[in-house]
């Protein structure tokens, strides 16, 4: 769903829609609202050359599920690192 609103509309109405849904759904089981989606979202940002637009799910992902496991730091600091922003990419490799 995020990423058909992504094609849509945008990153910030994708975002949103997580938002959205996240508050009216979270426990239902409705929709896996774990780290791992985010994961692949931004994977597939990734590979699309949409940098800019990897970052944003990754740290939505840290805001929402405060993930622990080295997977997200590595896919932010990648998100980072190929939007330019090489300060926050050294960061969160340290991190992950």
């Amino acid at each position: 769903m995020l990423a058909e609103a992504f094609d849509k509309q945008g990153i910030d109405r994708a975002l949103a829609l997580y938002r959205d849904l996240r508050t009216r759904y979270y426990g239902s089981g409705a929709y896996d609202f774990g780290e791992t989606q985010m994961n692949q979202l931004a994977e597939t940002f990734l590979h699309s050359n949409q940098n800019k637009e990897a970052a944003a799910p990754m740290e939505l992902n840290f805001e929402a599920n405060h993930p622990t496991s080295v997977w997200p730091y590595h896919l932010l600091a990648m998100s980072h690192e190929a939007s330019g922003d090489k300060e926050k990419a050294l960061a969160d490799y340290r991190k992950s």
